[in-house]
């Protein structure tokens, strides 16, 4: 019963300092942001982009929201992927990159 005991402990000891190590470590820079960008590329990333909400998007260094409200692939040069489905490209109010607006119409 004791080593039953003391096998609980452990087990809940290190458990804990695994939780609050990794709880520490994203919370002083560990960007999970860039793991996101290195795992998807090209029409991947477009549509791994457009899962994202608007606060989680803006995280990422490969990812703008823009002012349609959707979250695309693309950086502070704006959207990756910018035509509709005849191909003609689309022109953008704005758009945010990681927090700072680009375009003519940033509210200032």
């Amino acid at each position: 019963m004791l080593f039953y005991l003391k096998f609980v402990f452990i087990f809940l000891f290190f458990s804990i300092i695994s939780f609050l190590t990794l709880y520490l470590h994203l919370n002083e820079g560990f960007e999970i942001a860039d793991a996101f960008c290195n795992s998807h590329s090209g029409a991947a990333l477009e549509q791994a982009c457009g899962a994202l909400t608007q606060g989680n998007c803006g995280k990422t260094s490969c990812c703008v929201w823009t002012s349609e409200g959707k979250c695309k692939a693309g950086n502070a040069n704006g959207p990756t992927f910018n035509t509709n489905a005849a191909g003609k490209t689309q022109q953008l109010d704005y758009y945010y990159f990681q927090g700072t607006c680009y375009g003519s119409k940033c509210s200032s």
